[in-house]
């Protein structure tokens, strides 16, 4: 089964929806992991991760001004308007990043993309462009249903112990692992 974002066009805009398996998710952990999605849900972890996120961008990122990464703001752009989302996006780069990657560090109605490694001397314009495109697909699902599906990556997150090998932890990183 497909769990990625799946897309359609409606009078010309993209619009995006969660999966079936990003719903059955979402409903499941809601009410059988009810204890630790109130928790996360709650207004204080949610300040606590924004600020968690403010300070892990401040400690380990440099912030690519648009003046002098214009190739990359003009791909975030191009990707932004393709998916029909109009909130400003900032890049940095990782410091120490080893391979090729970027990841979304989610803030409420603030997209932050960071690279990770040689992402700008390595891709093409398209590769940049869907690269982007990605990433605020993300950004979009974690804000939706009131952040439901972002409370999803955290309590997973917070299910899933890599040191233990137990049955239930099997079973949780399975689960984890195509959201």
């Amino acid at each position: 089964m497909s769990t990625s974002l799946t897309t359609s066009v409606d009078a010309g805009r993209p619009v995006v929806e969660p999966t079936r398996y990003h719903r059955e998710l979402l409903e499941f952990l809601r009410t059988d992991e009810q204890e630790i999605w109130n928790w996360i849900a709650s207004q204080k972890a949610r300040a606590e991760y924004a600020e968690a996120v403010r300070h892990e961008l401040l400690k380990s990122t440099y912030r690519l001004e648009p003046a002098t990464s214009a190739e990359l703001y003009r791909a975030a752009k191009t990707a932004a308007d393709r998916v029909g989302h109009d909130t400003s996006i900032t890049l940095y780069q990782a410091q120490n990043a080893k391979g090729l990657n970027a990841s979304l560090a989610w803030l409420p109605g603030e997209v932050h993309v960071v690279l990770h490694g040689p992402v700008q001397e390595t891709l093409t314009e398209a590769e940049l462009i869907a690269l982007f495109g990605h990433e605020i697909a993300h950004h979009w699902l974690f804000s939706i249903e009131d952040g439901a599906y972002l409370i999803v990556e955290q309590v997973l997150a917070a299910m899933v112990t890599p040191r233990r090998t137990t049955a239930c932890n099997q079973t949780r990183l399975t689960t984890a692992r195509p959201w």
